[in-house]
Order: C-alpha cells, then structure tokens, then sequence
C-alpha cells in the first residue's frame, strides 16, 4: 500500500513553532528572538485565538490571519478563507516568504530548540516501519519534515516528501496513479477534513482517512459526517495498516 500522511497535526504537533515563527516574522524580529523567553512573552489571548485559528490553516501563508482579525474571529473554514483573502495579495506573498526563510534560519541557528517545539503525536518509528510505501504531502516545508524524521531516526528521502502544498489534489492525485502503476492500494490521513474531503471527491478511490488526534474545531465533526469522512484513532489507524497489503 502506498501510504500519504499529512506531518504537523498528523505526525508531530509543532504549534508553539508555527506560533513563535509566525509572531517574530509579523514583528520583524532577528532570529535571536527565536527563543523561550519570546514565546512566552507572547500574550496568552493571542496564543488562545492562534491555536483557536489552527485547525483552519492549509498552508504557512495562512498564518498571517490572526494578525489582521480586526473584527469578529472566524468561526469556521468558509470565514477563515475569507478572512485571508481580505488581507492585500503583495502582503500575504511576503509574509509567507518572510516564514520560510525565517524558519530555515531558525532550525539552523537553534536546531536544539526548533526540534524541542516539535512534539510527536503518534510513535513515528512504527508508523514508518510497517512495510509500507510512505509519502509526505504536507504544508509544511521539505527541508523541515526531513529534519524533524531524522531526529526520529526515520530517513525518508526528499523526493517523497511534498511540502509547502497550497492545495493538494494534484500530488495526490500523482501518487493515486504511481499506486496504481504498481498494483498498490493508497490510503491518505490528514487531521484537517478539508483536505480529507478534497481527496473523497477527487473519485479516483483513494481511501482518505480522517485524523481524531490532530487539529480541529466545532464545526469540522459537521462537516465529516455531512461527507461520510472516516474517522480513526492512533490505534485504529496501526490495525488497519498492520493487516492492510
């Protein structure tokens, strides 16, 4: 079986990270500010609304949106969206570029600490030893997912990892058919239903499969039900892949 995981929500929780990366970015702070003392100056209402938000984001441009709410906080992931694009184009292109390049800086100027605020939320050395075929398709960037298995132990190569996706129907949908090339079943687990639900309606057979551990807010459980999304647990998932082929 071919098997696409989703990274931050799926496989670690990186939360404070995207949190402190987002904030020093917005205030123009160096990368010396990559630090706890930062993080913990940040005001807990802010930190409240940015993971209230979290469950929203498909991509690291979207993590400009809990600097500019203004008015009312969005409540679902039609507002969320909509609140993103009332935020000009020019200024949504550079702080997305303004993330990235401040957190290679990050992990290359504090690799101890970057990797601390990378939590695992599943045993990441039997989810990658189970025999099957795995593939990364995730928002976050390349250089970071690799970083973060290998101090895991786990050495996945580059070329199987797809980052920063914006919208990810076309890679799966490129993996789908590597799959079936070789005669294999695909399974693709994300924590966001957004993308879950994406993957159902392609209608290509992928078996998309729903995270409970991951984040999400009130009105995703509507959503999943509203599209027959299957939902599992850690355990779930491990006896599924264990008597998958």
């Amino acid at each position: 079986m071919l098997l696409a995981l989703d990274f931050d929500g799926v496989v670690v929780d990186g939360i404070d990270e995207c949190l402190l990366v987002a904030w020093n970015v917005f205030h123009d702070n160096p990368a010396d500010y990559f630090n706890r003392e930062t993080l913990r100056s940040i005001p807990e209402k802010f930190k409240d609304g940015f993971k209230l938000l979290r469950s929203y984001v498909r991509h690291d441009g979207h993590f400009i949106v809990p600097f500019h709410g203004g008015g009312a906080a969005p409540t679902n992931s039609r507002s969320f969206a909509e609140s993103y694009e009332t935020i000009p184009s020019d200024i949504r292109h550079e702080f997305r570029q303004a993330f990235v390049a401040y957190r290679e800086a990050a992990r290359r100027s504090h690799p101890a600490f970057w990797a601390e605020l990378h939590v695992p939320l599943i045993d990441i050395e039997r989810l990658f030893s189970v025999g099957h075929e795995v593939r990364i398709v995730s928002g976050k960037d390349t250089p970071s997912i690799c970083s973060i298995l290998r101090q895991h132990g786990v050495n996945l190569a580059e070329a199987h990892v797809f980052g920063r996706m914006t919208d990810k129907r076309e890679v799966l949908a490129q993996l789908k058919k590597e799959a079936d090339d070789k005669g294999q079943s695909m399974t693709f687990l994300d924590d966001n239903i957004e993308n879950v639900v994406e993957a159902k309606q392609l209608g290509i057979g992928i078996n998309a499969l729903w995270a409970n551990w991951g984040c999400r807010s009130p009105d995703h459980q509507a959503v999943a039900l509203a599209n027959a999304v299957t939902e599992v647990t850690a355990d779930s998932l491990f006896d599924f892949l264990r008597t998958s082929d």
